[in-house]
């Protein structure tokens, strides 16, 4: 069998998309199902459970949208990690910055 070659556009191979979706897929039943079993086991540690895990997730968008510029780069740094997604290429050059209007 042919091995499938990546299309030349810069889109997602069909396996590619297929891994994309398996990950998802795992991620999600980790999510539910690691309370779900604490539960099962006992409902106080299900609860517990639950609620930390929702804690992290909570935190984490919190801190990418609410929290300073280097907090907002390493939330994405992790993220991208998990996904296991490599790190964007550096800019060519800094962009440049708009001057902000001295307030008096």
């Amino acid at each position: 069998m042919a091995q499938l070659q990546p299309p030349q556009d810069g889109t997602p191979s069909p396996a590619a998309r297929a891994q994309g979706w398996a990950r998802a897929l795992g991620a999600s039943a980790a999510g539910v199902g690691g309370p779900a079993l604490f539960w099962w086991a006992h409902p106080f540690l299900g609860a517990v459970f639950a609620a930390v895990e929702l804690g992290i997730v909570v935190f984490i968008v919190w801190s990418a949208v609410r929290g300073s510029p280097d907090e907002r780069e390493g939330t994405f740094r992790l993220l991208r990690m998990v996904f296991g997604r490599p790190e964007p290429r550096a800019p060519e050059s800094p962009p440049a910055r708009a001057a902000r209007p001295k307030r008096p």
